[in-house]
C-alpha cells in the first residue's frame, strides 16, 4: 500500500523512470518526488534528490519547490540544510553564467535530448535565478522571517 511520502515508493519510481528510455524526468516530476520527501519529514533527502537529479540529468523541479525546501528546512530548524540549499542554487547561478559549460556538462542526458535546450534554458534562468524570492534579499528575508541570520558570507 502506497502512503503519502513513501520513500520507498519514490525510489522506485525514480529508477524506473530514470532506467526507462521512454520516460523522462521533467521539472514537475522532480517537483513530485521531492515533495514526497518533504511530506515525509526528509528535508535533507530532499535537498540531495534535488542535487543528484540536476547533476546526472539536468533537471531541476521549478522555483516553487526551492521556496518549500528552504521553508521545510528553516521551520524544523535545519538552518544547516537551508544554507546547504542556498549554496547549491548559487552554485547553478554561477554555472548558467556560462551556458557552454553546462552544455558540456549535460549533452548527453536525457532531458536534453528529448526537450529543446530554449526551453530548459528559459526554465531554469526565469524560474530559478530570476525569482526575486530566491535573490540573495529574498533569501535573506525568508531567513528573517523564520527568526535566522543569513549574511553575505553564506553565498558564494
Amino acid at each position: 500500500k502506497k502512503q503519502q511520502g513513501d520513500e520507498m515508493y519514490l525510489t522506485e519510481l525514480l529508477i524506473e523512470m530514470t532506467n526507462n528510455p521512454s520516460l523522462s524526468l521533467t521539472p514537475n516530476s522532480v517537483e513530485a518526488l521531492v515533495l514526497g520527501k518533504l511530506n515525509a519529514g526528509n528535508v535533507g533527502g530532499a535537498i540531495t534528490l534535488i542535487q543528484d537529479i540536476y547533476n546526472q540529468h539536468g533537471v531541476l523541479p521549478p522555483s516553487s519547490t526551492h521556496l518549500d525546501v528552504l521553508e521545510h528546512a528553516l521551520g524544523h530548524e535545519y538552518v544547516h540544510e537551508a544554507k546547504r540549499h542556498i549554496w547549491f542554487l548559487e552554485q547553478i547561478k554561477q554555472q548558467w553564467r556560462s551556458s557552454d559549460e553546462y552544455m558540456k556538462a549535460h549533452t548527453n542526458s536525457a532531458y536534453t535530448k528529448n526537450w529543446d535546450w530554449k526551453r530548459l534554458h528559459d526554465q531554469v534562468v526565469k524560474g530559478v535565478i530570476h525569482n526575486p524570492k530566491l535573490s540573495r534579499d529574498g533569501i535573506k528575508h525568508l531567513f528573517q522571517f523564520f527568526g535566522e541570520t543569513l549574511t553575505d558570507d553564506s553565498f558564494l
